[in-house]
């Protein structure tokens, strides 16, 4: 039957299912990463458990009670015999509420248990008198305790109470549908249980089954209505139960007993009876009713093949052999039938014409004609399933495709389609042994290929095997746009973002209207920083799904990255439109500022509409949830302490917007007689914290406890450079709300954080007030804005010292001025000496050397370098411009413009590595400070190599840093200049009088170490701490509690 039936998987663009899995959660990635299709697979119950006792260890089970649970690996294996010889002074439910999945779903809870769910906060521990009007209620739960009572509560209620007062002084079940899995559970909820794991021969348990099933014309479920039990279902549920007690009996102190043994007399009954505690009836064993054999007729024998496919090796490992044509207990062979009535043939292939048409409907109600007068038809069973999976319902498709399977195995097509509902419904180990016999069967099947591979991608495999897979499918068929967009995902998450690409433009090629295939090219090309062809990539694919929502954020996002302000404002406001209860959305645009000005006038517009956009943000009401604001809204530029005027006013209009969206909570800071101090830094910023800052919390005094959260990924980063041994690591969960969490439950006195506002998550986190105490230094380029951190910690070596200036006024937080620097900084290592040459640089002429970043070069500079070059005809600048190519294309343009003939003599140097840089350094003559941003971390690395900076101190704490240090070392005359002629002089007096740049060179030699390896500093930090505490009263309370 069905030998005529063709390969519908080559409608693919209309309901091929090979391709099932492809509108499941398209491009959800994070951060660039692979597209996630299909459906997740289901944690376990073991998993839930395990991380419920790590987090609560407390909460135990109260039970003393010891149930038999006896699990049995399916029906007809010998468990009813089992329950009748147990059932003496103990009572065995059988099965209990089994087809209705009572035990199956009952402990599902625990398999959402994970180490961020449910969260502490959630928990209702009897704190009083719920707040209704502005407390955190919406989630409200009981205890852990509770639930771990409530759990042996139901059991003992249900189970031990009856049995008890029917006069049994103990309780247990048979299970048939019950798993190793939920052994752990029982095992968790009643320590003193005993298990005993029971199997039988499958070929044997299936033909008993079938001969009851048959002759009483019941039909029997796994779980009504929706799971029949069909001969492969019967298969996969003794393979599944049975590998999973053999591998876990031993580790849960289980006893595994085959059937054949128990009626065979193997079975040692009196070590059994002794592990249980109970009498087993040998007379219930001697009566053995409902056994082997039962008077049945012979299986065919595809059947057993059906059984086969599922249960072998692990039957063989068992000593169970496969039926053979004539044993004692063999199959019948199928008397072949004759060829079906032409009636029939017609009514299939009049079904399968609807069914490439797209009428389904038609196509359904020939199938199930077909049906009520051949049961038996393989290819009507299978395309009805085909239709069911297209419509997504599940479990009749798995029916029907098994159904097919069970009737006729022998074609390739069956396996890949039904593999394919297996990937739907994320068993993807079954659905890739599904695709490997569709493979035994056609090994030329490029679908097959493809979604075998695909699986592959989805199990996390070896990548040499997901390639191969779906390189061979290409080869079969290289218009195969499945295995094309598939290949391209692959390459994405390998970040092999060129052939990724590729991938997805030769995809496109084959299949332009192939769905979410624009917005794959469009998210690989943003990841890899080409956002002139991600922009394109994503109005391409707006125009083809207009109310895609992500899609106008996206574009909003690769608008703000290449800097496009107008063009970001409108495609925000387009996305809020779409989307009007998220409206913040529209205000997005205000977090882009350019890096790269052409002129002071720019500036000034640029700063007005800005501070006239927030404040017409601030007049609007919107609805906030906190939790995603790390998505929903936006932060200040890293640019805006670039461009010479003083953030406090334009950042507090950013942080009005969002800090009354966070409930402020009451904190219970660690008692105990020690300051907890927490530094947290985000990801990305690591690498400035642990310069300036690793040695400083190593060496805090002990009566300080240190806690660091970091990104996962650094924390090794961070153990490897702070050398104590106390320090307490937190790494950030995914969600945002759960990081507040984790840094609250800490419980520290005192938050120091690295930088507020470079990210969403360091301008956002500090806004949930996370300590009683919350303060910022210098890594945040200036005031935060932020109401809820307290304390800016400075230095009046790094404040502006003219009288007229209140630097205390720059800030939101409370300027706290240390003795010292408020960083630690080592001398850096002399690197090995090379030539200019080594950089293509002159070797003759003074090399003015500006390694800054990009937003340093304000407009007016460049007339600074001009006024230099002109000066020094032999002189040369270089500049480092950075890892983007585009940008720096822009700051070219505009000195091309501004320098005029003496341009040429300007070097634009890429990125590279820091050993590279220094090298580069140290060959310097003079480093030159732009007037807006003055050299910090540079000034610390130029001293090292004994090269001289010239600055241009500001009012502005930024631009007084290198001017700080001159001060500190006593060369303020020296290298600190206050206006423009004065620095174009100067910098060219140093460039060409080679004995007055020896002598600045050996004057830093002999007093640079006044701002190198400061101890000091430590102490300066541990009584800004202390005194904190003191004028903190939550802080202090708690203190002052414990002492």
């Amino acid at each position: 039957m069905g030998s005529s039936v063709p390969d519908l998987t080559a409608q693919r663009s209309r309901h091929g299912p090979h391709r099932a899995g492809e509108a499941a959660q398209e491009g959800a990635s994070r951060g660039g990463g692979a597209h996630q299709e299909g459906i997740s697979r289901v944690p376990t119950l073991r998993a839930g458990v395990e991380a419920f006792q790590r987090r609560w260890p407390g909460a135990r089970s109260p039970s003393h009670q010891s149930p038999i649970f006896l699990m049995a690996a399916g029906w007809r294996t010998g468990s009813t015999l089992l329950q009748r010889m147990l059932s003496g002074d103990c009572l065995i439910w059988g099965e209990p509420f089994g087809q209705g999945g009572l035990l199956d779903s009952v402990p599902d809870l625990f398999r959402r248990i994970t180490g961020f769910w449910p969260e502490e906060s959630f928990f209702f521990r009897g704190q009083g008198r719920v707040e209704r009007t502005c407390g955190p209620i919406e989630n409200l739960y009981p205890s852990p305790e509770d639930l771990v009572r409530a759990y042996v509560g139901f059991f003992e209620r249900l189970f031990a109470q009856p049995a008890a007062e029917a006069g049994f002084a103990r309780w247990g079940m048979k299970t048939v549908r019950l798993s190793a899995d939920h052994a752990f559970f029982f095992r968790w909820l009643f320590p003193p249980a005993k298990l005993v794991f029971l199997t039988r021969n499958p070929y044997h348990a299936f033909r008993s089954y079938w001969t009851i099933s048959q002759r009483r014309g019941v039909r029997w479920f796994h779980r009504w209505p929706d799971r029949p039990v069909t001969p492969e279902h019967f298969a996969r549920n003794w393979a599944e139960l049975t590998a999973g007690f053999l591998e876990h009996a031993e580790e849960l102190g289980a006893h595994f007993v085959r059937y054949e043994d128990l009626i065979g007399g193997a079975v040692a009954l009196g070590e059994l009876e002794e592990y249980l505690g109970v009498q087993l009836s040998r007379d219930a064993l001697a009566s053995n009713p409902g056994g082997w054999p039962i008077p049945d007729e012979e299986l065919a024998a595809p059947y057993y093949e059906a059984i086969a496919q599922w249960v072998e090796p692990l039957a063989e490992r068992l000593g169970y052999a496969k039926p053979t044509a004539g044993s004692p207990q063999g199959f019948r062979q199928e008397v072949p039938k004759e060829a079906s009535a032409d009636q029939t043939e017609r009514a299939f292939q009049e079904a399968l014409g609807a069914h490439q048409r797209g009428d389904l409907e038609t196509a359904e109600r020939t199938y199930r004609r077909i049906l009520d007068h051949e049961p038996n038809h393989a290819g009507a069973w299978h395309f009805l399933g085909v239709i069911s999976l297209v419509r997504r319902d599940y479990p009749a498709a798995r029916q029907q495709l098994e159904r097919s399977l069970t009737l006729c195995d022998s074609k390739a097509v069956y396996w890949n389609n039904y593999g394919a509902l297996l990937k739907e419904v994320g068993e993807y180990r079954q659905a890739e042994a599904a695709f490997h016999r569709a493979l035994q069967r056609n090994q030329d099947y490029a679908d097959a290929w493809a979604n075998l591979g695909h699986v592959q991608y989805l199990l996390h495999l070896a990548p040499q095997l997901v390639e191969r897979s779906l390189r061979s499918a290409l080869a079969l068929n290289p218009h195969h746009a499945d295995a094309t967009f598939w290949l391209g995902d692959f390459y994405q998450a390998c970040g092999r973002a060129a052939e990724a690409v590729a991938q997805y433009r030769r995809g496109l090629e084959l299949a332009p209207e192939y769905p979410g295939g624009h917005k794959r090219l469009a998210e690989t090309l943003a990841a890899a920083n080409q956002f002139e062809a991600a922009k394109d990539a994503f109005q391409e694919a707006i125009a083809r799904r207009p109310e895609d929502v992500q899609l106008h954020l996206a574009l909003g996002a690769v608008h703000a990255k290449l800097e496009e302000v107008e063009a970001a404002k409108e495609t925000y406001r387009r996305a809020a439109l779409l989307c009007p209860e998220r409206a913040i959305w529209r205000w997005k645009y205000l977090g882009v500022c350019p890096t790269v000005f052409d002129c002071e006038e720019d500036i000034e517009q640029y700063w007005q509409g800005l501070q006239e956009g927030l404040l017409e943000a601030l007049e609007e009401k919107v609805s906030l949830d906190w939790r995603v604001l790390p998505f929903d809204g936006y932060t200040p530029s890293f640019n805006l302490p670039h461009l010479g005027r003083c953030c406090r006013e334009i950042k507090e209009l950013f942080s009005a917007r969002f800090e009354p969206a966070f409930p402020q909570r009451a904190l219970q800071p660690g008692g105990g007689r020690k300051i907890r101090v927490g530094f947290l830094v985000t990801a990305g910023h690591e690498g400035g914290f642990l310069r300036g800052m690793s040695k400083i919390v190593a060496g805090l005094d002990h009566r300080f406890e240190v806690a660091i959260f970091c990104a996962e990924g650094a924390v090794g980063r961070f153990r490897a450079a702070i050398a104590r041994d106390d320090v307490r690591y937190v790494s950030f969960p995914r969600r945002f709300d759960q990081a507040v969490e984790a840094v609250r439950e800490t419980r520290c006195h005192i938050i120091y954080h690295w930088k507020v506002g470079p990210d969403p998550w360091s301008y956002f986190l500090p806004m949930a007030r996370l300590a009683p105490v919350q303060c910022v230094s210098c890594g945040s380029h200036g005031t935060s804005g932020v109401r809820a951190v307290d304390y800016y910690i400075s230095s009046p070596w790094m404040e502006c010292p003219e009288e007229a200036v209140d630097s205390a006024q720059h800030y939101t937080e409370r300027l706290i001025l240390l003795e010292t620097f408020p960083m630690f900084q080592s001398r850096q290592p002399m690197p090995q000496d090379v030539g200019r040459g080594h950089f293509g640089l002159p070797g003759e002429g003074a090399f003015y050397f500006c390694p800054h970043r990009l937003p340093k070069y304000c407009p007016q500079f460049d007339f600074f370098l001009r006024d230099i070059l002109e000066a020094d005809p032999r002189g040369f600048v270089v500049l480092l411009a950075g890892p983007d190519g585009r940008l720096a294309e822009k700051l070219r343009r505009r000195m091309e413009g501004n320098l005029g003939v003496v341009f040429r003599r300007v070097y634009f140097r890429s990125a590279m590595p820091v050993a590279e840089y220094y090298r580069l350094l140290r060959l310097a003559t003079v480093v030159l400070d732009t007037p807006v941003y003055a050299s910090c971390l540079t000034a610390y690395d130029a001293f090292s190599m004994g090269v001289p900076v010239l600055t241009q101190p500001g009012p502005l704490a930024v631009q007084c840093y290198a001017a700080g240090l001159y001060r500190r070392m006593g060369m303020e005359d020296e290298l600190v200049v206050w206006d423009g002629d004065e620095y174009v002089a100067k910098a060219v007096r140093i460039g060409t009088e080679p004995e007055y740049r020896e002598h600045l060179v050996r004057w830093i030699g002999q007093r640079a170490e006044a701002v190198f390896d400061d101890q000091r500093v430590i102490g300066q930090y541990e009584r800004f701490f202390e005194s904190a505490m003191e004028r903190t009263p939550a802080a202090g309370a708690a203190m002052a509690a414990a002492t």
